[in-house]
């Protein structure tokens, strides 16, 4: 067919239980990994670790002390290859020493996710009005290349591979968690997205945050134009959505054990939803700068890529009418987009010689009483806080009245003991029917008339 003709394909270990496929076509190559129907091949028996000395499934300080016997020839090891060269020598010390302190070229320096620091919500005009963030989990800036992230993890670390999984039980070579398939390979939980908990985007960044799912990629790739661009000297791709609104993707490429593969020439991340015929797999979108065009696959969890997470909130309006204020807790002004599912505080605050009524949707039905409101978010919301004057005793009262004289809250007593008429103007805590700011009890069914007020 159309992919027929010879082929040389190199195997290159990607973790304990892949192999990473390259091939070349009639003598002409290509860096393709998923082409021709060759994808990426899951073992049954683990590979070495080039910088797991021991095989203990951690890179440590104990590795250096089992390079060294066997250089010295009085150790054993599963691996001391460390730097690829061929040999095993003081140079592999001291790429595994670098291994460790994070400084290595090749692994790559690790980028600790800060959860102080929250990327902003791109509007790309998208039909399911999703956000995007314009900078990766990790980075502080669009050209930062961020943290690499093994699929469903939260941490980096020095090593990508099966081992160092979080979600599998290496020794029993048993999936812990995202398994569907029925084959003994993994403890079925029919769970195909991310849970918050395993959610880097939501774990750092907070509510509204999140790893797009498959389809949110796929509708960035069907509406908005992918071009290559460099953003402060970093070569990438910028993305433009139906709006004219662009986010911009470094090229950070990806890591599969300790090294970093395609940096510069690839553009790729994560999505929150497992390969539906193979759960080794999940998602990832980008950028490929060899083939010229974006799209999306599905590449072994285990792989450190990066990720860029979407926003979706929903829009609240707080109000007030006379007689007070109103402010949105941890939000500056009385507007701000609130990300869906959080939790959120609102605060009414009466001026003197007012009192809170109460919190009013926009159709002016009573929705709490309470001056400090929290509630979730779950679509676009627009409050009203209601004050009322309070009146007391000796308090002048506009009336409204054509000679512009004002009134004056009073009580009135009784004028012999069978009147027992008691009219209080502008006493609380009663709250019966207001006349023009003045607050009426009476005491009796048949009071009598009420002279000499004001």
């Amino acid at each position: 067919g159309e992919h027929s003709g010879s082929y040389t394909i190199d195997f290159t270990a990607a973790g304990t239980r892949n192999l990473l496929v390259r091939y070349s076509k009639d003598g002409s190559s290509s860096g393709g990994n998923d082409n021709c129907g060759i994808s990426n091949i899951r073992l049954t028996k683990s590979l070495s670790q080039n910088s797991d000395v021991d095989g203990d499934g951690t890179t440590d300080v104990a590795d250096v002390t089992s390079l060294v016997s066997i250089i010295l020839g009085s150790g054993e090891g599963s691996e001391g290859d460390i730097d690829g060269d061929g040999a095993t020598d003081v140079a592999d010390v001291t790429c595994l020493v670098s291994i460790i302190l994070g400084t290595n070229e090749g692994a790559g320096t690790p980028v600790i996710p800060d959860p102080s620091y929250v990327g902003e919500a791109i509007d790309l005009g998208l039909p399911s009005g999703i956000k995007w963030a314009n900078c990766n989990v990790g980075a502080t800036s669009p050209e930062e290349c961020g943290a690499y992230y093994a699929w469903g993890e939260t941490e980096e670390k020095n090593e990508y591979s099966w081992k160092s999984y979080k979600h599998l039980n290496y020794n029993e070579d048993m999936m812990s968690k995202y398994w569907s398939h029925d084959n003994g390979l993994g403890i079925i939980d029919n769970k195909t997205t991310l849970d918050a908990e395993d959610d880097v985007a939501q774990v750092y960044w907070g509510n509204g945050w999140r790893v797009p799912s498959n389809e949110e990629q796929k509708e960035l790739y069907e509406y908005c134009s992918w071009d290559i661009a460099t953003l402060n000297g970093v070569e990438g791709v910028r993305i433009t959505g139906p709006n004219g609104n662009s986010i911009f993707l470094p090229a950070t490429g990806f890591r599969i054990n300790t090294e970093i593969f395609n940096k510069g020439s690839m553009s790729y991340l994560w999505s929150n939803t497992i390969h539906s015929e193979d759960n080794n797999y999940a998602y990832v979108c980008g950028f490929n700068f060899a083939s010229g065009y974006g799209y999306a696959y599905a590449d072994p969890r285990i792989n450190g890529w990066v990720v860029r997470p979407v926003f979706e909130g929903y829009n609240l309006t707080v109000s007030a009418s006379s007689g007070g204020s109103v402010y949105i807790e941890n939000e500056e002004g009385t507007s701000a987009i609130i990300g869906k599912g959080q939790e959120i505080t609102i605060t009414a605050t009466p001026d003197k010689g007012y009192e809170f009524d109460g919190w009013y949707d926009k159709e002016n039905t009573l929705v709490s009483e309470e001056a400090s409101y929290t509630f979730t978010m779950s679509d676009d919301i627009e409050f009203t806080a209601k004050f009322q004057i309070l009146i007391t005793p000796g308090d002048a009262i506009d009336l409204g009245l054509p000679s512009g004289v004002n009134g004056a809250a009073a009580t009135l007593m009784p004028t012999s003991p069978k009147s027992l008429a008691v009219a209080t103007l502008g006493a609380r805590p009663w709250k019966k029917k207001i006349i023009q700011g003045i607050h009426i009890n009476f005491t009796t069914k048949a009071p009598t008339a009420i002279q000499n007020i004001f």
